[in-house]
């Protein structure tokens, strides 16, 4: 879409279907045609492009974001920043060497019911929050079974695909299911917990590293080819004794306090519910009295 002065001049992908099928929809939209690379280096040597936004497999964010920075572009990458740690740190060293933005794409920050929850959670009501928690509950039925290597489809380019991942032959489930394998993905918790475990240090008001990280899970009931559990607690622990908790289960049919998604921050005088669907519910004190709320807030579905 154009907003404003702003356009979409310029889109890259390694398989030619959806280059094609982006760039119409493009054009479609905007009433102009962007240009068309398989290759972003390319891209980001154009001088009149002034920012970008990455939406690849998890294992080629931090390359194409610290190579869009050097090059002098603003950048919005998607969730998770970084595939490992280490990258994230690059992408730091990288914006604040360049002087360039780089946007993160978890954008629960700034939604109508977080910004209402965030007056809730400053107007000391609840006291010092010492203690947040974030969970998904999303059902998994299953994954794809294993299937043989392959062709690669005419038009993707799979070497570039794999990029800094182990070389290895074509699968179909590996290209297209690619957030179930730690090579390319980070399982639930980066494809989707990350939104929460932001909404969790918020909360919490955590803003430094934790000094321990502890993390354990296992599989219960998710069938098929996935190299990560169906269920996983991670526990977060700061200098100041403050903790967090992470809590998945992919094997549970029900949900938490109503929500798939959600948060608590626990206070030395109540706690607050929190989803990140538009919703917030306090409670006060030893009897748990119902304090300020929101209900169909907007949320990140908005």
């Amino acid at each position: 879409h154009q907003y404003g002065a702003a356009k979409i001049a310029a889109i890259c992908d390694i398989y030619d279907t959806n280059l094609r099928r982006s760039a119409k929809v493009i054009e479609d939209r905007q009433g102009t045609a962007p240009k068309l690379d398989t290759d972003f280096r390319k891209l980001l040597e154009d001088k009149s492009l002034d920012g970008v936004i990455t939406a690849t497999p998890h294992h080629w964010h931090a390359l194409i974001t610290v190579a869009a920075l050097e090059a002098g572009k603003h950048i919005y990458v998607e969730k998770p920043a970084s595939h490992v740690f280490a990258e994230g740190r690059r992408i730091v060293d990288a914006a604040k060497r360049n002087k360039r933005i780089v946007q993160h794409g978890t954008q629960m920050r700034s939604s109508e019911v977080t910004l209402a929850a965030d007056k809730v959670l400053k107007s000391g009501i609840l006291g010092k929050i010492v203690q947040a928690k974030a969970w998904g509950v999303e059902p998994r039925r299953g994954f794809p079974q294993p299937v043989p290597d392959g062709d690669v489809p005419a038009g993707l380019d799979w070497g570039t695909w794999l990029g800094p991942a182990p070389k290895r032959a074509y699968n179909r489930n590996r290209h297209r299911s690619w957030n179930n394998y730690r090579d390319y993905g980070n399982g639930e918790i980066g494809g989707d917990g990350i939104h929460d475990i932001d909404m969790m240090r918020w909360g919490l008001g955590a803003d430094e590293h934790p000094v321990k990280i502890t993390s354990i899970g296992s599989r219960v009931h998710v069938k098929g080819e996935v190299e990560f559990p169906d269920n996983l607690t991670t526990t977060w622990l700061y200098a100041d004794g403050r903790t967090a908790i992470y809590e998945n289960r992919n094997f549970a049919a029900y949900k938490m306090h109503g929500y798939d998604n959600g948060n608590i921050f626990y206070g030395t005088e109540g706690y607050m519910v929190f989803s990140r669907r538009g919703y917030f519910q306090t409670y006060l004190g030893a009897k748990e009295e119902e304090g300020p709320g929101l209900k169909g807030g907007a949320g990140n579905e908005a």
